[in-house]
């Protein structure tokens, strides 16, 4: 009995994700929890304008979380579904639309941004630099220190190296920029897909998200060009 109501779950979610709608909310809800944990990250590197003691405790802190490499492998898969559902869409949208000049032709409300038809070729962007990211500080020089009597990673060092980098600065900091037009364009877009497309609701929301990009881009800035120009 119990396989059997698996499988008709199973089969009723699949049936929901071949569906534009399922396939809409499914970029909704990745897309928010997406935004939610490059909050997270980005509160996380404000601990490096505390020194490297403070952010060495941060660091050795998450990477002694039980279930962190899931937690990586999770936020891979959930990305790429994100890009890769939202990169079937434009597809659909565009065979719909039957005329490939159509969005350029439109007036109006009908004209679609050229930061918002790009939205999945900025994801893919941003999914290329997290695998980069994740590996290279999760798989590069392991240096130690000691923290409360206890021999850690020392995060901060490596960090420390990388942003000493004038190339990984910059080409870092590029990558904030495309974060910030994906941020401003896709967080309205993703409480559309979940069914708040009311004017009102809409108003605020880009306004959230002006706010919310500013935040997220300014606070990963901070402490990377921090280590760069006074350190």
């Amino acid at each position: 009995m119990k396989i059997i109501r698996r499988y008709s779950i199973l089969k009723l979610l699949i049936y929901f994700l071949q569906k534009t709608v399922g396939q809409k909310i499914i970029i909704g809800l990745t897309g928010l929890g997406l935004s939610l944990f490059i909050l997270i990250h980005m509160l996380g590197n404000l601990f490096i304008l505390s020194g490297p003691s403070a952010y060495n405790e941060y660091a050795h802190k998450l990477h002694e979380f039980p279930a962190l490499i899931l937690l990586e492998v999770g936020l891979l898969i959930f990305f790429a579904g994100h890009i890769a559902l939202s990169l079937l869409l434009q597809i659909k949208n565009k065979k719909a639309r039957g005329e490939t000049s159509y969005h350029l032709q439109a007036k109006g409300d009908k004209k679609i941004k050229l930061a918002h038809q790009f939205l999945w070729f900025q994801g893919g962007v941003l999914f290329v630099f997290l695998v980069f990211h994740l590996w290279s500080f999760k798989f590069g020089p392991h240096y130690e220190t000691q923290l409360n009597g206890e021999s850690v990673r020392d995060i901060y060092k490596l960090v420390f190296e990388s942003f000493k980098n004038p190339f990984y600065t910059i080409g870092y900091s590029l990558v904030l920029l495309i974060l910030s037009v994906h941020l401003f364009r896709g967080l309205p877009a993703s409480f559309k897909s979940l069914g708040l497309s009311h004017s009102f609701y809409l108003s605020l929301i880009e306004k959230f998200s002006i706010f919310f990009a500013i935040l997220i881009t300014l606070g990963f800035l901070a402490p990377i060009w921090y280590i760069f120009v006074y350190l």
